[in-house]
């Protein structure tokens, strides 16, 4: 059943067209905007990952390594972003709650990366609660390139191998929480993005 589910969900991938690439959701003010008020808002926590079900078991430190801030309400100038999580499901008929959308700041200093990893995953097993499952996620640049090397945001992609968000602040891109992406570590610098994961209904 995953391996047939996840063979449908590649075709869609091709399909679809995505991961989809915008440019510009902030300014470089509004940036700074969203970074203050992560700052005076949310609490600083270690980015972790398990080997098992999200929250639960071991974890995984090899994985992942940043830290991270969290926020159910929609933080400073993402109205943009939320209209183009929904435009997104509406072309592609992908079933979402509306306004359950959970936000998360990073910080990746050196020698942070989040190594090959999906969102969510096809199934009704892990990542999911009764808010629903993860369906699309969405990745921000809210730090100049200039400010750090490294720290590239990679996503496979089956039409063309691989798929590099382009490291200016303000570009975005949203894709299928299912699709396996990572960050490349850091070698000077520092990376804030601001990532976004909009919940739906299981898949069926």
């Amino acid at each position: 059943m995953l391996t047939k589910s996840l063979a449908l969900l590649r075709k869609s991938l091709v399909d679809y067209n995505i991961p989809i690439h915008f440019s510009q959701l902030v300014t470089k003010a509004q940036a700074k905007d969203i970074i203050k008020w992560f700052h005076d808002n949310c609490k600083w926590h270690s980015a972790k990952t398990y080997k098992t079900v999200a929250g639960t078991g071991e974890e995984d430190l090899d994985t992942r390594k940043g830290q991270v801030m969290f926020a159910r309400t929609n933080p400073p100038h993402t109205k943009l972003m939320v209209d183009l999580i929904q435009h997104v499901a509406v072309k592609y008929n992908i079933a979402i709650k509306e306004g359950e959308i959970d936000w998360q700041f990073v910080r990746y200093d050196v020698g942070d990366f989040f190594g090959n990893h999906r969102d969510s995953y096809p199934t009704v097993f892990g990542m999911n609660d009764e808010l629903g499952v993860r369906k699309l996620s969405l990745t921000v640049q809210l730090s100049e390139e200039s400010d750090y090397e490294g720290g590239e945001l990679r996503l496979e992609n089956d039409t063309s191998g691989a798929y590099h968000l382009n490291k200016e602040i303000g570009q975005g891109v949203v894709f299928p929480s299912w699709i396996r992406h990572e960050i490349k570590p850091i070698t000077k610098g520092i990376r804030y993005a601001l990532v976004a994961w909009q919940r739906g209904p299981f898949w069926s």
